[in-house]
């Protein structure tokens, strides 16, 4: 959209360019009208060599190759046409172009009531085989009645725009290479590496450690991935380390539990033994006390 904005914005700026340039050239022709006028006022020339010597000066002025200068009246009388002498001295009041519109009788209207102006019409040009949009300068000068005027062909400005559309065109499509080579530059040394951080990182965040993020790049992503290479390696031999100390405490667990077991065996065969130490000693108590009274009896039976 913003090219082409831009575009029709080249044109449009073309045109008011070509259109300047037209308005000042046709003022420098009206001050040689000027010139010869003074020339007349000053009694070096009459009015009608003062005239005459004006109209050759500018019907031989050129610029940018065939650009003309044309004169008429304020009543659309042709003064001097340099490219079509046949119209000198006759009446175009009428004459109307392709689209019916009135030029002559319009430029002089121009010239009579506003001074100067611009005016589009169709007009034939050389190597077209119809009749082209032109916009003409007129100026007046009104001591003699006259106004001068010069145009421009807009197919002129239109080659010109294209040829500056295909040129933007051109450089466009160029600059869309480069976009698009530098996005994939950009996917290759930046999106990638970091897309591949991105998933070392869930990997590693899951708890799989057999991941690996090695990277040869020298650029802050590379050295990142070089970073945590070096981190997962470190954490397998933390992991390796746990693993074997786990498996020795394991080791010397089943060692504890069967040596806990051995010892609950000889506890509970002491306590059998206890108990029967303990019977043994009851039963003893009982002899002595049943010794005893034996004895007491025999005490007795001695003293009687």
């Amino acid at each position: 959209v913003n090219s082409g904005q831009g575009l029709f914005l080249l044109k449009e700026n073309l045109l008011e360019d070509r259109k300047l340039k037209t308005k000042n050239v046709v003022e420098t022709a009206h001050g040689i009208l000027a010139y010869y006028y003074r020339e007349q006022q000053a009694g070096r020339l009459s009015e009608e060599d003062a005239r005459q010597t004006a109209a050759a000066a500018i019907k031989g002025l050129r610029y940018e190759g065939e650009e003309y200068f044309f004169l008429m009246d304020f009543n659309a009388n042709i003064v001097m046409h340099p490219i079509k002498p046949e119209m000198d001295g006759k009446n175009f009041a009428e004459t109307k172009d392709p689209k019916g519109n009135r030029l002559f009788s319009e430029m002089s209207r121009i010239g009579r009531d506003v001074g100067q102006g611009y005016y589009a019409y169709f007009w034939p040009k050389p190597g077209k085989s119809e009749p082209v949009e032109k916009i003409s300068y007129v100026k007046a000068f009104k001591e003699w009645g006259w106004l001068v005027g010069s145009g421009i062909y807009i197919d002129d400005v239109d080659a010109v725009f294209f040829k500056a559309a295909t040129t933007q065109g051109s450089l466009a499509i160029g600059g869309l290479i480069l976009l698009i080579g530098f996005s994939v530059y950009l996917m290759k040394t930046i999106v990638g590496p970091v897309q591949r951080m991105q998933k070392v990182m869930e990997a590693l965040a899951e708890g799989d450690m057999t991941v690996h993020a090695s990277s040869d790049a020298r650029d802050e992503i590379g050295l990142m991935l070089q970073a945590a290479e070096r981190m997962i390696d470190r954490t397998r031999k933390v992991i390796q380390e746990v693993r074997v100390s786990a498996d020795a405490l394991v080791n010397a667990s089943d060692q504890v539990s069967v040596t806990s077991h051995s010892l609950s065996q000889s506890a509970s065969e002491q306590a059998a033994s206890v108990e029967e130490t303990s019977a043994s000693i009851e039963q003893m108590s009982a002899n002595i006390e049943h010794n005893k009274d034996n004895a007491h009896l025999t005490q007795d039976m001695s003293a009687r």
